[in-house]
């Protein structure tokens, strides 16, 4: 059997047909909220208005509830439906978000939240989120789905138009003799670094020890049409193992610990990607 098409549209499509909601790597509540509360704790000391949210892949995972909460903790309930961003780059969870979203809305116990169908990959979506300049990237193991990608030729004829990132890097390569290839998540690292103000942070939760080789300082040697340092625009602050639920529950049974990862990546003061 085939491995699951994680990077796929039309596989993620065809779960939200049949599945009203789903936590990958768990609900995510115990792992990514203290970050976030951190980091809303030391913005309020100097900013009355929150910090904009940009929650990638939200899926149908409850998280976005829980992380409106959390908001609504610090900053109360008057802020507009534009500081919470969720996205997904299926129809079907952005169209089930929008209407889970209006039936909490319903009974008064939750505010606005806004829901985008955005690709992360793709540079016409994100022109839609450049009136936002985010705080915070929240991102619930959706950087492992993308990395099941495939490397991307960025000298693609179906990727340059439109996008001056692109545009720019196939001009500084245009001497080279080889194509220049970036890693899916390498791309959504640029994309988000045009997004993200300095000092803000990309909060993942991956089941990878080793999510972003490219931004560890001490890398033994790069690829060689790597023309980029993804390291000018964020630094992995903090790698840690967080202990996830192994499924078993019997009690008496040993089941070898499993873990999953958490990241904190600091958006350093480099110069944004402008278009």
């Amino acid at each position: 059997m085939p491995p699951p098409q994680y990077q796929s549209k039309a596989y993620w499509d065809r779960r939200f047909q049949r599945e009203a909601e789903f936590e990958w790597l768990g609900s995510g509540r115990d792992v990514l909220l203290p970050p976030i509360a951190d980091f809303l704790k030391v913005w309020s000391r100097d900013h009355t208005d929150p910090p904009a949210l940009l929650h990638i892949g939200a899926g149908t995972s409850t998280l976005q509830f829980h992380i409106h909460d959390l908001y609504e903790k610090f900053f109360g309930s008057d802020f507009g439906s534009s500081v919470i961003v969720n996205t997904d780059f299926s129809e079907l969870a952005v169209q089930r978000g929008r209407d889970c979203e209006g039936e909490r809305n319903g009974d008064g116990s939750r505010g606005p939240m806004c829901w985008e169908r955005v690709d992360m990959l793709g540079w016409g979506d994100l022109t839609s989120l450049k009136h936002h300049s985010f705080g915070l990237v929240v991102d619930k193991s959706t950087s492992d789905a993308i990395s099941c990608g495939d490397p991307i030729n960025i000298h693609s004829d179906a990727l340059a138009p439109q996008n001056p990132l692109l545009q720019r890097l196939n001009r500084v390569s245009e001497c080279r003799s080889d194509a220049l290839v970036l890693e899916p998540l390498e791309l959504v690292a640029l994309h988000l670094a045009s997004l993200v103000i300095p000092g803000g942070l990309w909060i993942v939760l991956s089941y990878s020890s080793n999510r972003f080789p490219f931004l560890l300082p001490n890398r033994s040697s790069d690829p060689p049409a790597r023309t980029i340092d993804l390291t000018a625009f964020w630094e992995i602050q903090i790698m840690q193992p967080v202990e996830a639920p192994s499924g078993q529950g019997n009690a008496g049974v040993h089941a070898p610990a499993v873990h999953h990862y958490l990241y904190l990546l600091r958006r350093t003061g480099a110069e944004g990607i402008e278009s």
